[in-house]
């Protein structure tokens, strides 16, 4: 049986958006990990390399999912003022 081919995914600019946003909003590197379908490895030695801070919170998958967090883990937009109506 063949073994599976290592897929390894760029971090495009968007990628380090989203994650200087999840960093900012202290999101814990599970629920990262979960939302941008990579691994907590691969986050952490991205941040490591972009000189950001991540992994605030020690939250383990059983409890994020118990508590319902990976639901409401967006992270923040900050669009400025609405319109002026």
């Amino acid at each position: 049986m063949r073994k599976k081919k290592l897929v390894r995914l760029q971090y495009g600019d968007k990628d380090v958006k989203v994650l200087r946003a999840h960093s900012k909003a202290k999101t814990p590197t599970v629920i990262v990990a979960k939302l941008m379908k990579r691994s907590v490895g691969s986050l952490q030695q991205k941040c490591r390399r972009l000189g950001i801070p991540l992994g605030h919170r020690p939250y383990g998958k059983k409890k994020a999912l118990k508590k319902n967090i990976l639901q409401s883990a967006s992270p923040p937009t900050d669009h400025g003022p609405g319109p002026a109506a």
